[in-house]
């Protein structure tokens, strides 16, 4: 059995990275962590070296 549980967009963080094999980027700049909604207001997050970053993981906060 699955449960599913609902969460608030607020406690969603997307981790977006960039995958270029030539970015010189520091790893700090090479990585960004989004709100859920940013995709959908902004686009793709661009690296500072001008690449789209590529999708990579969702957190998600919860309160226990």
């Amino acid at each position: 059995m699955t449960n599913i549980i609902k969460v608030n967009p607020e406690d969603v963080i997307t981790i977006w990275r960039c995958v270029d094999p030539t970015c010189e980027c520091e790893l700090e700049e090479s990585i960004a962590e989004v709100p859920a909604d940013w995709y959908q207001d902004n686009g793709t997050p661009q690296c500072p070296c001008g690449n789209d970053m590529t999708y990579s993981e969702t957190f998600v906060t919860i309160e226990a």
